[in-house]
């Protein structure tokens, strides 16, 4: 590990290189010692044991901490295992960071290393750039892509906005998006019937408002694939615009409000480029039945070019 890149509330992350190819930079996420966190001896002894019988986060405990701690481990887990099952060395998905590895030390340091992506947020390149809306629709394409092959294999991102999403830059000016943080992701593991029609989802209240799908706020806490879909296309909207499709400040009690009231649509896409204000508006349908999905998105932008 060379130097620190990143830093958050429970550990760092590290740029690195492999050893067998020291031209190839890694992203190294280390969760800071576990243990170091939990007082009480029981607790360290409880948790060492969850960690080896792979049962993290199956029990709860009355040492709060103990907890927090158990919760990160298991979101870092989730995210490791999303990525190694959405990794498939050498041919990875070309808009993803993809995994190489993730271990435990005899110190009780997690790490998962992957592929380090060089650039600026998607947040970042707009307000520095000011790109043309062609920008815009080849980010749509490309990240169409990656959506469709996540969830081919049934994974939901959970959490798509300007600040997951790396605009990396290579030679000639070539600049391609790539999808990051799959902290919040979850695997789509149950169906439900809308209209005589299934549809994969699973069900947490996960995300950043500003972006999350209407339907989140129904009660029923649904992230279907589609969930995706409007993020990334609420996150298109937000980099033109500078505010959310909504138009108002957003909270919890607000967007369910706007769930259950059929008057209130999100704020349409009106940019000199009619295309890109279609494939944005149809991401940003407010009734998931009618969104378009990524094989559709991918399909209408290839039509295009």
């Amino acid at each position: 590990m060379e130097r620190v890149i990143g830093r958050g509330a429970f550990g760092e992350v590290y740029l690195g290189y492999n050893q067998s190819d020291p031209f190839t930079k890694l992203a190294i996420k280390k969760l800071d010692p576990i243990l170091a966190a939990v007082r009480k001896p029981q607790h360290r002894r409880h948790m060492l044991a969850e960690i080896r019988s792979g049962s993290v986060g199956k029990h709860r405990n009355s040492d709060m901490m103990y907890d927090i701690v158990i919760a990160k481990i298991s979101g870092m887990i989730t995210e490791a295992e999303i990525l190694s099952r959405l990794s498939q060395y050498p041919q990875c998905q070309p808009y993803l960071a993809c995994i190489r590895d993730y271990y435990l030390d005899e110190q009780l340091n997690f790490y998962i290393v992957m592929d380090y992506v060089e650039g600026p947020t998607l947040r970042k390149y707009v307000r520095q750039y000011n790109p043309p809306v062609e920008f815009y629709i080849d980010v749509i394409a490309k990240l169409a892509q990656a959506l469709t092959y996540i969830h081919g294999n049934n994974i939901i991102h959970n959490d798509i906005k300007p600040d997951n999403i790396i605009i990396r830059m290579g030679p000639g000016g070539q600049v391609d998006p790539v999808l990051v943080d799959f902290g919040l992701s979850c695997v789509a593991d149950k169906v439900k019937q809308v209209n005589d029609l299934d549809y994969n989802y699973c069900s947490s209240f996960a995300g950043t408002i500003q972006y999350m799908a209407p339907e989140l706020f129904s009660g029923e806490l649904p992230h279907y694939y589609v969930s995706d879909i409007w993020s990334l296309g609420a996150s298109i909207y937000y980099s033109i615009y500078n505010r959310n499709i909504w138009g108002v400040f957003l909270s919890a009690r607000i967007l369910q409000q706007i769930y259950h009231n059929d008057d209130i649509q999100p704020a349409q896409l009106n940019t000199d480029n009619q295309f890109l204000n279609n494939i944005v508006n149809l991401m940003t349908v407010k009734d998931f039945q009618q969104r378009i999905t990524a094989p559709a998105l991918v399909e209408m932008i290839q039509q295009r070019m």
